[in-house]
């Protein structure tokens, strides 16, 4: 994890890089969680190598499900088509076995997380990604 330290007027925050290996299974889907911290998420980015699977995102119990939503759904729950730091992407490309996840919050208030933010990943899946992230330092 890389970790980088920043602050405003009125908050402390660090930004930190986690880097995420692991195959999911039946016992084991959640790939990413933060508890019991205050925080935002700026950028998550996932590579998987099975297409057609779900990835949840839970942001203080708000469920963020981009693999089953239009386009308007997903500018709806806080994507930004594009957005200049990370374009969306969800990519499939069945002759190479690639699916790419990505996905950045439209406005910081609906990547902030109180409590508990998480990622969940289909039962079976190879998942390598990069979550960026700031948490409050109080």
């Amino acid at each position: 994890m890389a970790e980088f330290g920043f602050a405003t007027l009125d908050e402390r925050y660090t930004l930190h890089l986690d880097e995420i290996s692991i195959t999911t299974d039946a016992n084991n889907t959640r790939i990413w969680e933060r508890a019991s911290k205050a925080g935002f998420i700026y950028g998550i980015y996932l590579q998987m190598d099975a297409g057609n699977r779900a990835v949840r995102l839970m942001v203080d119990g708000r469920e963020i499900s981009i693999l089953d939503k239009t386009v308007a759904q997903m500018v709806a729950a806080g994507m930004d088509v594009p957005n200049p730091v990370f374009p969306y992407a969800l990519v499939a490309e069945d002759a190479t076995g690639l699916y790419n996840w990505m996905w950045t919050p439209r406005e910081p208030r609906i990547a902030e997380y109180v409590d508990r933010a998480y990622i969940e990943v289909a039962a079976g899946v190879l998942v390598v990604g990069k979550v960026l992230y700031a948490e409050s330092r109080e």
